[in-house]
């Protein structure tokens, strides 16, 4: 009885005191609802997109095609947040795995919301792997 309650009083912690990771990175009230109406599991591909594999936050960035406008919008200043905690190294591996239109994409995004986010650092100076790799890629950083 003992170990039962233990087990009991270690899980109502647990759920008491977890944070979800998509706490991390406030996410845009529009881009939830359209995410919720077309079924994306956007908090959980946020996640992955912090914590998984370069391909996990491939997948996540992707997700601005099945966004209206305003959702992609948004969208991108949370791929912006969430690269600032994934890393550098992270987010230029990522790139590898973007075809052209994505990382045209991206960079207008990325531009977009670098401007509303001010942030102290550019762009360049926050994510200097990645704006090499970009630059490679034939893209204009200047942001």
């Amino acid at each position: 009885m003992r170990v039962l309650a233990g087990f009991l009083w270690l899980a109502l912690c647990c759920q008491v005191c977890a944070k979800p990771y998509s706490g991390r990175v406030k996410i845009a009230e529009e881009t939830m609802i359209q995410s919720a109406d077309r079924g994306l599991a956007y908090e959980t591909k946020l996640d992955r997109a912090i914590d998984g594999r370069a391909a996990d936050f491939a997948a996540f960035i992707q997700l601005y095609k099945k966004l209206d406008t305003s959702g992609a919008y948004f969208h991108f200043f949370h791929v912006y947040e969430a690269a600032e905690r994934a890393g550098d190294k992270k987010f230029a591996q990522t790139l590898k795995l973007l075809e052209p239109d994505d990382l045209n994409a991206l960079v207008q995004g990325l531009s977009e919301a670098r401007g509303w986010l001010k942030r102290q650092q550019s762009f360049a100076a926050a994510f200097p792997a990645t704006t090499s790799a970009l630059k490679a890629a034939g893209k204009a950083i200047d942001f």
